[in-house]
């Protein structure tokens, strides 16, 4: 029975089906992320971000992500112009969506674990984008990353969790287009013609001939 052991190891060749898997990691990231949030309602701003950018070509699928995503109502808070104007700018929208991916399989319970183990409670997470943001718990035991509320935790892969959050995280250094400076055009009205009636002539009578009788 021993030969039998010997000849299962070498008909099972798994290192043949590792490349498979590395010939496609770029873009395979971005449709898990969109195909696993695609029932979340709340959600379709984001996917659709996701959708329609570069971000799959900075993922690794042979690694592990948790990927912070904003619900419409905080991308409604940007406003609409703002929110197109990053849409159309392929480098910003990488930027900020890179911003909200932390490469790690971090849960929950995870996150708390670090957090309390921290000494000020509050640790750190380097993002795709670059830059790192801070996590932490509130007082209220709320988690928050910079600030922003974790709303929800949605396991979509064994290596893709996803935060939902209540606001939009923005790159440090990042200015947010505001193409909103046209409304100043309307406060110049031409009815200051108006008021300039030529009935300063009336008030001259030529009353003051008829006093001189002789």
């Amino acid at each position: 029975e021993t030969p039998v052991e010997n000849v299962t190891p070498e008909e099972t060749p798994t290192p043949t089906e590792t490349p498979v898997e590395n010939v496609t990691p770029t873009e395979n990231m971005a449709d898990e992320i969109v195909a696993g949030l695609s029932g979340e309602m709340n959600l379709t701003t984001f996917t659709e971000l996701v959708d329609n950018s570069t971000i799959g070509e900075e993922l690794d699928a042979n690694r592990t992500y948790l990927v912070c995503a904003p619900t419409n109502v905080a991308f409604a808070g940007l406003g609409n112009q703002t929110l197109s104007a990053i849409q159309n700018d392929t480098e910003l929208l990488s930027s900020i969506l890179g911003y909200h991916i932390i490469e790690g399989d971090y849960t929950l319970e995870e996150i708390a674990a670090l957090c309390q183990n921290a000494t000020d409670g509050r640790i750190r997470l380097t993002t795709v984008e670059g830059s790192d943001v801070n996590i932490s718990f509130t007082d209220s035991g709320q988690l928050v990353i910079n600030d922003i509320a974790v709303v929800d935790q949605i396991r979509i892969t064994n290596t893709i969790i996803v935060y939902v959050l209540d606001g939009v995280l923005i790159p440090p250094g990042t200015t947010l287009p505001t193409p909103t400076p046209t409304m100043n055009v309307t406060p110049t009205p031409t009815m200051n013609v108006t008021p300039t009636p030529t009935m300063n002539v009336t008030p001259t009578p030529t009353v003051n001939v008829t006093p001189t009788p002789t």
